[in-house]
């Protein structure tokens, strides 16, 4: 069994992550991880640099992006945008990632935005997950029948490490997605950062309080994890050892 942190971002996702893109994947090299992954938020320019870092570092890249969904594109509310996460299976697949980040800004309103008729071009070159709690899966829960249905086993759940009591009962729901609906799972750990005893630096540089309970880097945890502490985060969590195990291994 192995693990790779995924739902990575880097500097290039602006205002929101500190981590440079040599320093994460030296630290998943650290960690004796064989591959990462790269998701920032709403763009690409990072994944040649992170390419090239990877394959300096002999270590797999996995390059992808944290899109911005809505489900109608006419629709002018910003807060009709949610998470997910597009993954490069093959040369295809980035090349399609590319093109549909392309697309999104000539949707922007306040972010770039795609629908799910843009990420179905992408359809068998692609990896698609629910993302985090700002994901499909909190616009509606019929979004995981939806996406399944669209990209049958290229389509994974999201269950995170972080030890919000948020993110601890959105990942029991996930959880029961999962099993009714024969979903897989993944784990990922939302890193913004390389390591913990970064969050106060993090937190200072957001100009996030150290008590603000409202936002959601509230925690020490959005850093780089590896095998050991990711499975150690989901039993603090209380989940149920054998699907921790099923979504790391994926």
């Amino acid at each position: 069994m192995g693990f790779t942190n995924l739902h990575t971002h880097s500097h290039y996702s602006l205002f929101d992550s500190i981590s440079k893109i040599p320093d994460i994947v030296k630290r998943a090299k650290e960690m004796g991880q064989t591959a990462v992954g790269l998701s920032d938020h709403g763009t690409v320019t990072g994944l040649l640099d992170f390419y090239k870092e990877c394959k300096k570092q002999s270590i797999k890249p996995i390059l992808g992006v944290e899109a911005y969904w809505c489900p109608h594109l006419g629709v002018k509310d910003r807060k009709l945008m949610y998470h997910v996460c597009i993954y490069a299976k093959n040369y295809e697949g980035y090349k399609g990632i590319l093109k549909l980040v392309t697309k999104s800004y000539e949707n922007q309103y306040y972010k770039p935005r795609v629908n799910t008729e843009m990420i179905e071009e992408l359809a068998g070159n692609v990896i698609v997950t629910s993302a985090c709690m700002g994901g499909i899966l909190s616009h509606d829960l019929e979004n995981a029948v939806l996406f399944k249905k669209i990209f049958k086993d290229d389509f994974y759940l999201e269950i995170h490490t972080n030890s919000m009591p948020e993110q601890i009962e959105y990942n029991q729901k996930v959880i029961e997605l999962s099993v009714g609906f024969d979903i897989p799972m993944i784990a990922a750990c939302d890193a913004h950062y390389i390591y913990k005893e970064d969050a106060s630096t993090h937190r200072a540089w957001k100009g996030i309080g150290e008590d603000d309970e409202n936002e959601y880097y509230q925690t020490d945890d959005f850093y780089l994890l590896s095998m050991e502490e990711a499975i150690a985060a989901f039993q603090k969590q209380g989940l149920q050892e054998p699907y921790v195990y099923r979504a790391i291994s994926n």
